[in-house]
């Protein structure tokens, strides 16, 4: 029931090479033991080690449809102090849960034609400036209750003490940026809130281009 995005990248381990654009996730994995409100068990802390050596040498593909561009983009740790740039480009769509009036007036002032999609809770707490900086350009919408918590469900996610569980609903953080002739895809953990992109909270996000008209033109 919860509505989210997943992003699966895989590559062959180089013997003899490394990828710069690999280091951001390899700092990212490397920051995560010092995090953790406990100590972090040797065993595990091997294991970070060991991922954090062979990272910079995995050839990530990208998926079907996209540009061999990629770009990991961690905020909120050492070294990363900003998050992704959402701003710009002539048409945007933005999914995310959470809000901030900040970031959609500075949205709304960019004049991008934007559509909207979040949670009724998270959009009824905006105040009017920031709806109507988006909606004047684009739409506004959210997530339907049946999407939400669908009543055939709830039985097969009940555990046994008959509880229902909480993970329900609009999860997914997306953006999609349409500037000229291509378009970036950016998903992860960071909501469309100042604290979300501005580096305060420690986040993961991933950008990737998909395969513009320009890059069409010039294959043929």
């Amino acid at each position: 029931r919860s509505w989210d995005t997943v992003i699966a990248l895989e590559g062959p381990l180089m013997p003899a090479m490394t990828f710069g654009r690999n280091a951001p996730l390899r700092d990212f994995v490397v920051a995560l033991p010092r995090l953790a409100t406990a100590d972090v068990p040797p065993q595990i802390q091997e294991h970070v080690e060991i991922i954090a050596r062979e990272l910079p040498r995995v050839k990530f593909a990208t998926p079907d449809g996209f540009e061999d561009d990629l770009a990991f983009l961690p905020s909120g740790i050492k070294g990363y102090t900003s998050g992704p740039s959402i701003m710009g480009g002539q048409r945007m769509l933005i999914v995310s849960p959470f809000l901030s009036d900040e970031v959609l007036r500075l949205i709304g002032d960019r004049g991008s034609s934007t559509t909207l999609i979040s949670r009724m809770e998270s959009l009824d707490k905006l105040g009017l400036g920031a709806l109507e900086a988006i909606s004047q350009r684009g739409s506004v919408y959210y997530l339907d209750d049946a999407a939400e918590r669908p009543e055939e469900s709830e039985e097969l996610d009940a555990d046994q003490s008959g509880a229902i569980s909480p993970f329900s609903g609009l999860h997914a953080k997306l953006y999609l940026i349409e500037d000229g002739w291509y378009v970036d895809l950016i998903t992860g953990s960071g909501n469309c809130t100042s604290a979300g992109l501005n580096g305060s909270n420690v986040e993961m996000m991933v950008q990737l281009r998909e395969i513009g008209r320009a890059s069409c033109r010039e294959r043929v």
